[in-house]
């Protein structure tokens, strides 16, 4: 019986420490990709709307993919295909 009760705690410590070790590396990535998407140049007028980040995760049951961001901004004048290249360059 001790045999059994050390072995499932040494099996709950595993998992308990593989849950940390990969929530970790997954915000590690989420982190990383919100950096890149935040080095675009949003002009001074722009209000945002929303701001929805969806993480990395082990496993992704969704069409939509993981790591994803979606930004929405409202702009007082139209937006030109010149704006975007400006709000972009900065992003690489």
């Amino acid at each position: 019986m001790k045999i059994l009760g050390a072995i499932l705690v040494g099996v709950t410590v595993l998992a308990v420490s593989a849950f940390f070790i990969v929530r970790s590396f997954e915000d590690r990535v989420t982190d990383e990709f919100v950096s890149q998407v935040s080095l675009l140049a949003i002009p001074e007028g722009w209000k945002p709307l929303d701001d929805i980040v969806r993480r990395e995760q082990f496993l992704c049951m969704s069409t939509n993919p993981c790591p994803s961001i979606a930004r929405r901004w409202q702009a007082d004048t139209g937006v030109t295909v010149k704006d975007l290249e400006q709000i972009a360059s900065p992003a690489g």
